[in-house]
């Protein structure tokens, strides 16, 4: 080791001892001699076999990365702590910096650069892992990356995907029951539609009700995953269409209910159902609108779980004909911590063909509090589509 790495073997031990430290060139040296995977030698986390980095950045860039989200993560949970007087146990916090490391080390690595998390971001992360309860759930959450990978591969049994799609559907459900997550994240995107916001749907619905001959009858609208109701009380401004909502959380439910109760909201418009197992009849809907749901659902190509068991839901619902709007966060992959599903046009071709739709148009956005259409996005922006049940 000495002679392949050029580290004197005083030195060597006293890092080995942990009396010493290394700079990253050194360590690279010794995975390669050691033939350990580098990302292993600093962290203990994962497989020491050496594997093909396959992402854009090098293996230096990696041990750097890691070093710099390992301390970031660390000061974040000692701020966060400090800051809400949550006074996590030594186990809570372990979990709690484990999962800022692997979320801010995952977002380095697809930048090429360390990212930093700011203290929002991390009451975020802390909000949805003290929202699962269970030793298996939390550990099959916190092992969220390996599990994708494992099951984009198909190296995972169907029940274990399944499993995991549960756990991360109720994990997302009770964030926005968490005080610190739910009823501010709803006061803080409001209960009215933006202008433009307003014009931009009017025209689609508009648009589809000519194209399929529904402007002489009610149509029938399911706003999956309504949250706060904005949308549902400016579809109820229309006398020619039926509204339907339905979240799976109790802060959406007791939003909703109010309205209903104050006679802004029909009587019966909010339903308490999950994404996954939808309590409608077939071919109840004539128009779907699923404004910022598609992305709680991970997408697994060759799996029945996940996104294309949530297709197959809302084709199930849907009249033949029928339309679903989907707006949700573009890019490629995952977020880990907390969950979400990033979309691009082949995503979205690939699971509409596997659930009997096609898409009509595809748009991609920035997202500044309006829709406003760009012919080229970034990383982690958003994108609007429509698609129409094929028979």
């Amino acid at each position: 080791m000495v002679q392949q790495t050029g580290i004197s073997l005083s030195h060597l031990f006293r890092y080995i001892n942990a009396q010493a430290i290394l700079p990253t060139d050194r360590l690279l040296s010794i995975s390669r001699a050691a033939k350990v995977h580098p990302n292993w030698l600093l962290t203990g986390e994962g497989s020491p076999d050496i594997a093909p980095i396959t992402s854009l950045v090098s293996e230096q860039q990696h041990l750097l990365i890691d070093a710099k989200s390992l301390v970031h993560s660390l000061t974040l949970a000692e701020q966060l702590d400090l800051d809400y007087g949550y006074r996590m146990s030594p186990s809570a916090k372990a979990e709690f910096v484990f999962a800022l490391y692997h979320a801010v080390r995952h977002e380095s690595q697809i930048y090429g650069n360390h990212t930093k998390f700011e203290t929002s971001k991390a009451l975020e992360v802390y909000a949805y892992l003290s929202s699962i309860q269970g030793e298996i759930p939390r550990r099959m959450i916190l092992n969220t990356i390996e599990i994708m990978f494992k099951a984009a591969k198909g190296d995972l049994p169907e029940k274990e995907v399944r499993t995991f799609c549960n756990y991360l559907n109720t994990a997302i459900k009770n964030v926005y029951n968490h005080q610190a997550i739910g009823q501010p994240y709803f006061d803080r995107i409001g209960y009215s539609l933006e202008p433009d916001t307003v014009e931009y749907v009017d025209n689609m619905i508009t648009e589809y009700k000519k194209s399929f001959l529904f402007s002489d009858k009610p149509m029938h609208i399911l706003d999956i995953g309504c949250g706060n109701g904005r949308h549902l009380l400016h579809f109820s401004k229309d006398k020619h269409v039926k509204i339907t909502g339905i979240d799976n959380n109790a802060t959406a439910k007791r939003i909703c209910e109010d309205y209903e109760k104050a006679g802004k909201l029909p009587k019966g418009t909010f339903v308490e159902g999950d994404i996954y197992n939808l309590p409608f009849k077939d071919n109840s809907f004539d128009f779907i609108f699923a404004n910022a749901i598609l992305f709680h659902a991970p997408f697994l190509a060759e799996s029945t779980h996940g996104v294309n068991q949530l297709m197959l839901e809302l084709r199930r619902i849907l009249k033949p004909k029928g339309a679903v709007y989907l707006h949700s966060r573009y890019g490629s992959g995952f977020d880990p911590f907390p969950f979400f599903q990033l979309h691009n046009e082949a995503t979205i071709q690939l699971m509409s063909k596997k659930s009997g739709f096609q898409v009509q148009w595809f748009k991609k956005f920035f997202w500044n509090d309006s829709i406003e259409y760009i012919p080229q996005a970034r990383f982690n922006d958003w994108f609007s589509t429509l698609l129409t049940r094929t028979n």
